[in-house]
């Protein structure tokens, strides 16, 4: 479908009514719901403007549906029917059939889309707009972040609905921005502390959700198409989140790909299908042992009335942090013997380094079997002013014990215990 919009000299979009038998107001006398009211008093004539249409556009039932995401995207020439007007929507102009909607501020880009301007692409001679081979990640990102909220009746169509949209390869810093089952990566330059610059690759897993949600089966854990929920990013910053002494490997049916050769050979890319079936991610990086969360460990979230588990965290032999974490999923609160890991996606090689900004995250794995899966996230650096965090006086010595990983023994001592292992993602 994203090729066929890409190519369509005009896409006509009735997103007025709930079903596709409303028909488009305005064609015929009488088919808008709201009509423009006026009067004449003396020689004055008063015209009761309806609302904006750019409110009825955001408001439809057309832009709730994840599969126009990339309809009202990807089109060139968009001619909106509402009950209101008609709004003919290109990527550098916009029109009215009525009385043109004023920006709402100075700050607001050239075109006043107001409500909508997330649902089109930003215009060429956008006096604020970043040049187009900059900034193609954070691009991506905003993209996932707006499909999330959309809906679909069909679990089995999260990555075809927004796949146009992913396939257009926006480019960052001039590499092109790829994905693999909906998670963008892209190789990026990267300079170390005492290092020479050297070719990093980003891949974007450090998203989150606010509250938990339902995954969808079809998908791995890992992509943030995967569950029904509103995803946010923790951070946009444009640095690896694989680094140096550690790897990520595609593997599907028949082959196993390093996920940095993909980001550096188009060619390979091109005969890679990253949006097809269910792939593993072979990851070796530095994993660390989480407490189990049980039953007694389920708490009332800081400021609501929702109950999440926690994680309990020494930090050092006299303080303990309690963490709820960005949960995408609760975990099993009936497995207490496999114990949940945390996967360390750092900037760093030093793990230890967690003053770093933005600080390395800690993707919360539940074991299953030969694999594991996601089920949330958290920051290693939290603010004491976080609702997602309290500190306290340590209450479990067993966790005050310091750790024999891999890491340098001056950081907080749940960390100590930290390894390098290689895991299954799936």
């Amino acid at each position: 479908m994203g090729a066929i919009y890409s190519a369509a000299q005009l896409t006509i979009v009735a997103c007025a009514g709930d079903d596709p038998n409303y028909g488009l107001p305005g064609i015929h006398a009488g088919t808008r719901k709201f009509p423009w009211l006026h009067e004449q008093v003396g020689h004055i004539h008063i015209i009761g403007l309806p609302m904006s249409a750019t409110l009825a556009i955001h408001d439809s039932r057309w832009a709730s549906r994840a599969w126009t995401y990339q309809e009202g995207y990807l089109s060139k020439r968009r001619l909106f029917f509402t009950d209101r007007q008609v709004v003919f929507i290109c990527n550098q102009d916009i029109l009215w059939d009525g009385p043109e909607e004023a920006p709402e501020s100075k700050e607001d880009w050239s075109l006043p889309l107001g409500y909508i301007t997330d649902f089109f692409p930003r215009p060429a001679h956008e006096e604020m707009q970043a040049p187009e081979e900059m900034y193609g990640m954070f691009r991506v990102m905003e993209y996932l972040v707006t499909y999330s909220t959309r809906a679909l009746s069909y679990d089995t169509d999260a990555l075809d609905a927004i796949i146009g949209i992913l396939n257009t390869r926006p480019r960052h810093n001039g590499e092109p921005v790829y994905h693999v089952s909906g998670t963008p990566f892209v190789a990026v330059e990267q300079s170390m502390r005492l290092c020479v610059p050297h070719t990093g690759v980003w891949v974007a897993l450090n998203w989150c959700h606010g509250s938990p949600c339902r995954r969808r089966p079809n998908m791995p854990s890992w992509s943030p198409v995967a569950w029904d929920g509103h995803i946010v990013w923790m951070d946009f910053w444009s640095r690896p989140l694989v680094p140096w002494d550690c790897q990520i490997t595609i593997r599907d049916d028949d082959r196993c790909i390093d996920i940095m050769q993909l980001a550096q050979e188009p060619d390979l890319m091109a005969d890679f299908d990253g949006s097809r079936g269910k792939p593993l991610l072979e990851i070796t990086a530095y994993t660390v042992e989480l407490p189990p969360t049980t039953h007694a460990g389920l708490h009332q979230f800081p400021n609501s009335d929702r109950i999440e588990p926690q994680l309990v965290l020494a930090l050092d032999n006299n303080t303990e942090m309690v963490v709820w974490p960005c949960w995408d999923r609760l975990p099993n609160q009936e497995n207490t013997v496999a114990p949940l890991f945390g996967l360390i996606l750092a900037h760093d090689l030093n793990v230890a380094t967690l003053t770093a900004d933005p600080p390395p995250k800690i993707m919360v794995l539940e074991c299953h079997g030969n694999h594991y899966e996601r089920v949330g996230i958290f920051p290693t650096r939290i603010s004491e002013e976080s609702q997602r965090v309290q500190f306290r006086s340590w209450t479990m010595p067993s966790l005050a014990e310091h750790g024999d990983g891999e890491v340098s023994s001056d950081t907080q001592i749940w960390l100590q215990h930290a390894k390098k292992r290689t895991i299954l993602l799936a």
